[in-house]
């Protein structure tokens, strides 16, 4: 994209971090907001854009310091800085592309009014504590194409109760994946359960073997 320059000089404009002016980089003139947008309309040609893009505000539907919605696209976001509530549904029915594959460190950390959340089939790792303390998220579907789940990444999503899809490979990591979720409590009991009854803690399923005993059904030696 071509650059917003200065007409006196042509230096290249520097644009203020209030965004009410920019500043050349050679001799200093100053040109107001009226007179960059101006520019910018006049601008012509194929626009190439690098590095990260910053979210317009007008992506956001904004009442009373309330995230009402995101009507945008972009996979990473930054919530203004005048958001004091993230809304019931505020980011429901957004869809990202197909190519995301990582869901990055904290990414929904404690967004407490997500209630719904569908992951690519492209994923590969939730980091963590990813959606750690989204209290109102109910369930989730892991993709079987992820191969990891990072430190506490559904840690205190108390509403969370159902977990489908590729979650058993994670199994020997629950305790610290969804600890203080509904999920884990019941999946607790469950395990009680089993054992009490001799069967296989993870699927229920019965054992075979005399001395080092096997589950007929998923095929787990028995280390309990």
């Amino acid at each position: 994209m071509q650059a917003l320059k200065c007409d006196l000089c042509g230096g290249g404009l520097i644009i203020d971090d209030s965004r009410e002016f920019a500043v050349c980089e050679f001799c200093a003139t100053k040109y107001m907001a009226s007179t960059l947008r101006q520019k910018i309309q006049e601008i012509k040609g194929t626009v190439s854009i690098e590095g990260e893009v910053a979210v317009r505000q007008a992506d956001f539907v904004i009442r009373a310091g309330v995230l009402e919605k995101y009507n945008g696209s972009d996979v990473k976001i930054a919530i203004p800085k005048n958001v004091t509530i993230i809304g019931a549904g505020a980011f429901e029915d957004c869809k990202g592309p197909d190519s995301v594959t990582e869901i990055d460190n904290r990414a929904f950390c404690n967004c407490v009014k997500l209630k719904k959340v569908v992951l690519p089939k492209s994923l590969q790792t939730i980091g963590n504590y990813a959606f750690a303390g989204c209290e109102s998220l109910g369930s989730i579907d892991i993709p079987n194409s992820v191969t990891d789940i990072g430190n506490g990444a559904f840690k205190n999503c108390r509403s969370l109760l159902s977990v489908s899809g590729n979650y058993m490979k994670f199994v020997d990591d629950f305790d610290d994946i969804f600890f203080g979720s509904r999920f884990l409590e019941n999946y607790s009991d469950l395990t009680r359960r089993r054992r009490a009854d001799d069967l296989c803690q993870y699927c229920g399923g019965t054992f075979k073997g005399l001395f080092s005993k096997t589950c007929t059904k998923c095929g787990r030696t028995k280390d309990y």
